[in-house]
């Protein structure tokens, strides 16, 4: 199962829609599900809409809170974008609970039923999964809005070529670093969080060596990324 993060763009007045989505097939064809994006596609013609997968995360849960980090409130006040709702798994934000929270608190309670605050995330999920939640939220919030090398929650992350020459630093600014030269933000993420595992190496769908072949994305294959 891949859990993603996608946004769907009008390539004629280039409003866009961000949205989550769980699929055993990554080209699917799902562009949507938002009632004014909908409408969109229908006065617009599908033909004229544009699909880009922005994230692929680890799990659900994650994939729900890095859309809710995007689609934030002042991504839904913009005149840019088809979004009416906050992101997140209920579409009305974290109130009461911080994004991670409210991830762990719905696991928590799907597999017991439990209300968990107070608890602490190796009491709910465990060290080890745990420990990766708090390394991936540390990465967003570095990669979202919280860049600077100043900033104490700023993820360190140190990125590699193929021939294990160090490429890029990256303190607080791994977002601006990975668009500003044009390398697989998602795919150097999850090399992050798996230990630098290396990527596009066991790529065999020739649909995905295309794609990544036009984005000029496979020549970094075997490129890495670890936690300084």
């Amino acid at each position: 199962m891949y859990y993603t993060v996608y946004q769907s763009t009008n390539n004629i007045n280039f409003k866009e829609y961000i949205g989550a989505h769980a699929t055993s097939k990554l080209d699917d064809g799902y562009m949507g599900s938002g009632k004014h994006f909908k409408n969109a596609v229908k006065r617009y013609g599908k033909e004229n809409f544009s699909k880009e997968i922005i994230f692929r995360a680890v799990s659900e849960d994650i994939m729900y809170w890095i859309e809710e980090m995007i689609v934030d409130r002042a991504y839904v006040d913009s005149k840019n974008t088809y979004n009416k709702k906050l992101g997140g798994r209920t579409g009305s934000g974290a109130n009461r609970f911080t994004p991670f929270e409210s991830a762990l608190i719905y696991e928590n309670r799907r597999n017991s039923g439990n209300w968990v605050k107070g608890k602490s995330y190796e009491e709910i999920m465990g060290k080890e999964k745990a420990d990766k939640l708090k390394e991936e939220k540390s990465l967003h919030f570095s990669s979202i809005d919280r860049s600077g090398s100043k900033n104490s929650r700023a993820g360190k992350v140190k990125i590699y070529n193929s021939e294990d020459e160090l490429m890029f630093e990256c303190h607080g600014n791994f977002r601006k670093i990975t668009e500003e030269n044009n390398l697989p933000q998602s795919a150097l993420l999850q090399s992050y969080l798996n230990n630098g595992k290396k990527i596009y190496v066991n790529i065999t769908d020739n649909g995905n060596i295309d794609q990544l072949t036009q984005k000029g994305y496979f020549k970094y294959k075997g490129w890495y990324a670890i936690k300084e």
